[in-house]
């Protein structure tokens, strides 16, 4: 007669020792390099909360003021939607660009329970990378919002 562990019993019982944390909000920075002046440029701060809340807020070079501040919203499927997208590509990851140009990208994802990830966006694979999601995500965005 085996024993079985505390864990194998939890398995077999569907449960989970770390349950799904769930994507409360995205955050997403995009930083320009003023190549003419040598120094950071302007940027940009994209905020997606899981209740269809998205903010825009644009910083002009050398400031930590916001510049211009746009919201708008998404919806719930839309939302779930890009969670599940970029949660794919985080897990059939193959490989992390190494991009050379004039801007830096980088997206934040805060679950439930105070978890937090920071991703770039040339992590991805041969298909998809964070950076293409989140640009054909906005690419909608502003479609839905005009129709």
């Amino acid at each position: 007669m085996s024993q079985r562990t505390l864990f194998e019993k939890w398995e077999q019982a569907g449960l989970s020792l770390s349950p799904d944390n769930p994507i409360v909000k995205l955050t997403y920075k995009r930083e320009y390099f003023d190549i003419d002046a040598m120094r950071p440029g302007g940027r940009k701060v994209t905020t997606i909360t899981d209740d269809g809340k998205v903010v825009i807020k644009e910083y002009k070079a050398g400031s930590r003021k916001v510049y211009s501040t746009k919201t708008t919203t998404c919806s719930k499927v839309a939302f779930d939607a890009l969670c599940d997208r970029l949660e794919y590509c985080i897990e059939t990851a193959k490989k992390w660009d190494m991009w050379v140009d004039d801007c830096s990208e980088e997206l934040k994802i805060f679950y439930k329970y105070s978890r937090v990830q920071i991703v770039d966006r040339g992590l991805g694979n041969n298909d998809i990378d964070i950076g293409t999601i989140m640009h054909e995500f906005f690419k909608l965005l502003g479609k839905e919002n005009n129709d």
